[in-house]
């Protein structure tokens, strides 16, 4: 699965009432499919679309790059991508994301306690070596 925008869970669209209260919704199978096929204007015009972890808002940049930033620009490592589950609401994906992050992060310390273990083993061995030798 490419990590575009379109394929995150993350895109959301967002109304603001007449009260200011923002509504914010994911986007569902029908309106991301309709957006990979090149329908920009699939999204009802009272919505923005947005990153729901404000990576990116039509709020502030307009709607104008809309394809660009939903189907073309790679965010593999730009940005908080997760991908799209169509049974989950936002609260779910917020917590597994930080979880998945989080898990990453311990691996990610352990590989360099590993890493900088050896580093010290063969250090002290060429230090002993050197000093036999």
């Amino acid at each position: 699965m490419q990590k575009i925008c379109r394929n995150c869970h993350f895109l959301t669209k967002y109304t603001v009432t007449p009260s200011g209260q923002r509504d914010v919704f994911v986007l569902n199978d029908k309106e991301r499919k309709e957006l990979k096929l090149g329908n920009m204007n699939c999204i009802e015009s009272r919505f923005r679309l947005e990153c729901y972890n404000l990576v990116w808002s039509e709020g502030a940049i307009g709607a104008r790059r809309r394809d660009e930033i939903i189907n073309k620009t790679n965010r593999r490592s730009t940005c908080f991508f997760f991908a799209y589950n169509s049974t989950m609401l936002l609260p779910g994906a917020e917590k597994l994301f930080k979880i998945q992050r989080e898990k990453k992060e311990r691996w990610r310390d352990r590989a360099t306690g590993f890493v900088l273990g050896i580093i010290a083993t063969i250090l002290t061995g060429l230090v002993l070596y050197k000093i036999t030798h």
